[in-house]
């Protein structure tokens, strides 16, 4: 071959080289439409219209849509910063400091449909308003039931009718390993919906700092942060089974262990404030500490579980039933005891009054005993607080007082009572109106305000209808029977 040809064809291929290696540039540089909309279609959002398939067991949604709607924000204010609740940060994450504010918030549950809410004392703990928002904005200011340092509970409520609330799970039955759903409202995050499992339960953090204080947390890996304090554990079913309470950090922040009250603990504390205005504890008269695999050789145990009772107070409920020193509690009412946490817990379900069966070991041999728990000042039935005792005027919504003589003389009767203002309460579901004149209620004539307020409570604790009778200034007769 030539130089001429071998000189035309390198130029050539140069050439054609050059058109190719600028025709592909121009090619890459140009939109690429068609691959676009092959693209968009992978970004899929959940719409009614599609039907997501998730697994069996980790399906979180129906718990959520369930739990959600009885989940509220709880916001609180105080006097000052020094009555600001220096308790929360340490509740929501008791291995760091913060500080104190003179304002806060966390989250509650709804458990009933007339307005009850649950959530942690030290949420509204010195609080001079508790403010409580629904899942559906609208927001009430609440009423302070009543609260338990022991168990770190509170019970508030809010003048609402037919509102959504969370079952009652049964906390005996989680089981180690399962999911659970956490909601509530970190950060001011409201609605937040985590999820996790059961890493343990029974779990005692040192955190609460009452003498009579009952620590059986479940524990959980769900994320929870400050503001999640008060809010909802739940099941996969949606069914409320803990309240959470703290987290395990030093930051201030979830770092991957976070602690619930049990619900059937939170269910019997609930039903006492909403009962009784305060908690009724059963004593047993015992101290004890956890068998230990050096406790059980020692006492030649065949399993290290149970308690060890290493005090027993002298004529004491254990005292007279024969439990003594060293005796070690395995069972109560056929529950399995493995510590003291959980026999804390066993007794911190019952009341003054209710009996109690315990099996334990002594000399390697079990026994049995059964004891009727005493309270703490020895009573032997739950008894409602002094507080609560004065709520009566509350519960009936009305400012009332004596008749006079002149009114007396007036209407041709000798006693009664005259409603001045009503409010919102049990008259005024009686229909009664400003002026009414109460005369007699079961038959009784009532003379003062304080014959009214007592024979009310009379019914209310006895549960027993009530029938009122009375008369308007207008010389016109009601009655009316009211129940409880």
């Amino acid at each position: 071959m030539s130089i001429r040809k071998l000189l035309f064809f390198l130029l050539l291929s140069s050439f054609l080289g050059g058109l190719c290696s600028l025709l592909g540039f121009w090619w890459l540089t140009q939109p690429k439409n068609n691959i676009r909309k092959q693209i968009q279609p992978e970004n899929i959002f959940a719409s009614r219209k599609v039907n997501i398939k998730v697994p069996d067991g980790i399906n979180f949604m129906n718990a959520s849509k369930v739990a959600l709607p009885s989940v509220v924000h709880i916001k609180v204010k105080y006097a000052n910063r020094v009555a600001a609740n220096s308790e929360e940060e340490n509740y929501e994450d008791y291995g760091s400091d913060g500080p104190r504010r003179h304002h806060s918030s966390g989250s509650g549950v709804i458990v009933s449909e007339d307005g009850y809410v649950v959530t942690n004392r030290h949420v509204i703990n010195n609080a001079t308003t508790i403010d409580i928002i629904l899942f559906d904005k609208r927001s009430y200011t609440a009423e302070l039931i009543g609260t338990d340092s022991s168990t770190d509970l509170a019970l508030l409520k809010i003048d609402e009718n037919s509102l959504p609330f969370l079952k009652y799970g049964n906390s005996d039955e989680v089981q180690i390993g399962e999911w659970v759903v956490a909601i509530g409202n970190p950060f001011d995050l409201v609605s937040t919906v985590t999820a996790g499992i059961v890493s343990a339960k029974g779990r005692s953090i040192s955190l609460l700092e009452d003498n009579y204080s009952v620590e059986a947390f479940i524990q959980t890996d769900a994320a929870v942060n400050p503001g999640n304090s008060g809010g909802a554990l739940v099941n996969i079913k949606g069914e409320l089974v803990g309240i959470n309470t703290a987290i395990a950090t030093q930051t201030g922040f979830f770092a991957g262990y976070s602690f619930a009250i049990p619900v059937n603990l939170v269910k019997k504390i609930s039903d006492d404030l909403m009962n009784y205005g305060e908690s009724q504890r059963g004593v047993l008269g015992v101290s004890g500490k956890s068998v230990t695999a050096d406790i059980a050789e020692k006492n030649h145990l065949s399993e290290v579980k149970g308690v060890i009772l290493i005090g027993v107070t002298s004529g004491g409920v254990a005292d007279k039933s024969g439990l003594k020193k060293n005796d070690v509690i395995i069972k109560v009412d056929n529950i399995n005891i493995n510590n003291l946490a959980e026999l804390q817990t066993e007794i911190a379900l019952k009341r003054p009054g209710d009996k109690m069966k315990i099996i334990f070991w002594r000399n390697n041999k079990p026994k049995t005993t059964q004891v009727t728990l005493l309270g703490k000042n020895g009573e032997n039935m739950p008894k409602k607080s002094k507080k609560y005792q004065k709520d009566m005027k509350q519960v009936l919504g009305a400012s009332m007082r004596r008749i006079t003589s002149e009114e007396k003389q007036k209407f041709d009767i000798d006693n009664g009572v005259k409603i001045l203002v009503i409010g919102k309460g049990k008259f005024k579901d009686c229909d009664f109106r400003d002026g009414f004149i109460i005369t007699e209620i079961k038959g009784k004539q009532m003379k003062n305000v304080q014959d009214i307020q007592k024979m009310l409570q009379e019914c209310k604790e006895k549960n027993l209808n009530a029938v009122i009778k009375g008369i308007y200034p207008n010389g016109t007769k009601k009655e009316c029977t009211m129940a409880w």
